[in-house]
């Protein structure tokens, strides 16, 4: 709780019924022996049926054809698929421009890993166990279809990685800081819940018990009496990073409650503390754990591709990046193209005209 404020389950209940007998005074008769259950047999798989080349589907009886989609597809003027290849089109100009490129080798390491993957998934469903031919031929993926997707998603990892990478803050100029908080204000319990607002009498109170118990932590440590992390995961009001002993990780300036990062990343030596550091949100007890510049390369390049990972992984990190592309090149869509010449249309021209609706009358009402 350091950080500046800029910065299902269903559950199934069931009952159970139970039925009382009255006693009988007579003994009762044995009950009849009841047979076992007989297993019910397994049903018998639905025949499979193939449709010929030129039908897409099938509704009942109807056959839904290849002119039928192709008619859709012009009529909605490829709205969709058109934005899908502009977006194809627009990762692979960018890619050109940063020099990246997708590899033979790459692709086809990746298109083995989905076909694994599509096996196992299969696999996790039950059934019978299929090859991915098998279920290749029966979901409709052509390898020129997984090739491109495969492709394609290679490539916008590579683009992103390339844009996101600047904005990664270098490791060396940030700290691994651990804090102890105790807070002089009501702190919410959860994410929803608004704290309770205390009067300036109470508020009052509540720092000067917060001031001595920070500083009765600190005696504890300095005399040995506790660790502390051990005091951190006993006192410290942020819980989010108590049980760690109050670690928070490496931290880039700029991100923190001024007065706690400039306390924090004033520390000469790793192991140090310094406090009580008064914030926003109360008093803190600040140890530094590690120096970023100090950090070994390979540590300093699992803590980039951490964090790249992290953002080009996120769906609105990802549509950010991406609108970031579409402002660096004018896209102008035709929406009045005609993509399938000659499409017969969805329905005929002209209706069949309907039962004319009967004119409403009126009820007229005598007064006498």
């Amino acid at each position: 709780m350091i950080f500046s404020p800029s910065s299902r389950a269903a559950l199934v209940a069931f009952g159970l019924s139970i039925s009382g007998a009255a006693f009988a005074q007579t003994a009762p008769k044995a009950a009849p022996p009841v047979p076992p259950p007989t297993k019910p047999a397994a049903p018998k798989p639905a025949p499979k049926i193939i449709l010929p080349a030129n039908v897409a589907a099938r509704v009942g009886t109807q056959d839904i054809t290849r002119d039928d989609v192709l008619a859709y597809v012009n009529l909605t003027r490829g709205r969709g698929l058109t934005d899908q290849v502009v977006l194809a089109n627009l990762l692979q100009q960018e890619a050109k421009a940063q020099n990246v490129s997708v590899t033979e080798a790459e692709l086809q390491e990746e298109i083995k890993k989905v076909r694994d993957r599509v096996v196992q998934t299969a696999m996790m469903r039950g059934g019978t166990p299929r090859t991915f031919d098998e279920i290749a031929a029966e979901e409709g993926f052509t390898d020129e279809y997984i090739r491109w997707n495969v492709y394609m998603d290679l490539l916008r990892r590579k683009v992103l990685t390339r844009m996101v990478a600047k904005e990664i803050p270098p490791m060396d100029n940030q700290m691994r800081l651990a804090h102890i908080l105790v807070a002089n204000i009501a702190l919410p319990t959860s994410v929803d819940e608004q704290p309770k607002a205390l009067t300036p009498e109470e508020l009052k109170k509540k720092d000067e018990d917060a001031k001595a118990k920070i500083e009765s932590v600190l005696a504890d440590i300095k005399a040995g009496k506790i660790s502390f992390e051990e005091a951190a995961g006993k006192y410290s009001d942020d819980k989010s990073n108590a049980p760690k002993g109050g670690d928070l990780g490496f931290l880039p300036p700029g991100r923190l409650d001024p007065a706690f990062e400039q306390a924090g990343f004033s520390i000469k030596n790793v192991g140090d503390i310094v406090g009580p550091v008064k914030s926003q949100f109360g008093y803190h007890l600040i140890k530094l754990l590690a120096r970023g510049k100090d950090a070994p390369a390979a540590e300093k390049a699992a803590y980039t591709q951490r964090m790249i990972n992290e953002i080009i992984n996120n769906q609105q990190s990802q549509q950010r990046l991406i609108e970031n592309l579409r402002t660096k090149r004018p896209i102008t869509v035709n929406r009045a193209v005609v993509l399938v010449p000659n499409a017969k249309p969805l329905i005929p021209a002209k209706l069949p005209p309907g039962t004319p609706a009967k004119a409403p009358t009126k009820a007229a009402s005598k007064t006498k």
